[in-house]
């Protein structure tokens, strides 16, 4: 029985040191987006709104435009089982106010894409991020003009992907190939946007690109 214990409380444990290694690993993360001065951001593929929620919770006066499909697909590792989700229910659910998240309320739109365009103003937006979206995409061209077309001509496009670890890796929850470096500083040189910076993190694992026109 006291094993049994001993085991409960050393899994609690280890669950709880994950959770704050993944929040310690979100909020540097947020911190290379250098976001003090942005007071709109667009997050385009924003999921179920966790990590958009990290965003808001990091600056207070920013506004969230969050865009993702009506529904999106939440797969378990290995993409074998995979769920229908409601997209803007848990977008919602997910910037309700707490303790943890106060004053999230009020500070972002949810607005419903396509599968090749953004419902967006044309050259209409400072800063536009999105977070490992890009290598979902089956008209990975389109989306990357639609990107373009939103981008105001003094604005920074944010794209963040995992660097594969051998060719042809997949993701493990869509099933879909990682884009290497080399590829995506060519699909955006191809479609005359500007690289201003790219930064390596965790362990080279994944890249941050900033981009303009």
């Amino acid at each position: 029985m006291r094993n049994i214990i001993l085991l409960f409380i050393l899994s609690f444990l280890s669950g709880a040191a994950t959770q704050n290694d993944d929040e310690q690993a979100m909020q540097l993360e947020i911190k290379e987006y250098a976001l003090a001065n942005v007071d709109t951001l667009v997050d385009i593929g924003c999921q179920d709104g966790e990590f958009s929620r990290e965003i808001a919770r990091a600056y207070p006066n920013l506004y969230l435009l969050l865009e993702d499909l009506e529904n999106y697909k939440l797969c378990t590792k290995g993409g074998t089982n995979c769920m229908t989700v409601n997209t803007k229910k848990q977008v919602t659910k997910k910037f309700k106010n707490s303790k943890k998240y106060p004053n999230l309320a009020g500070r972002y739109t949810f607005i419903t894409g396509e599968i090749d365009s953004i419902p967006l103003a044309t050259a209409a937006y400072k800063r536009i991020l999105c977070r490992r979206t890009l290598h979902e995409f089956t008209e990975r061209t389109k989306m990357v003009k639609e990107l373009k077309r939103i981008l105001s001509h003094d604005g920074t496009l944010t794209i963040v992907e995992p660097e594969p670890a051998y060719p042809n890796q997949l993701d493990i929850f869509c099933n879909k190939k990682y884009i290497p470096k080399k590829e995506m500083l060519e699909i955006f040189k191809d479609l005359q946007l500007q690289t201003v910076k790219t930064i390596t993190y965790s362990n080279g694992k994944m890249n941050i690109y900033n981009f303009t026109k």
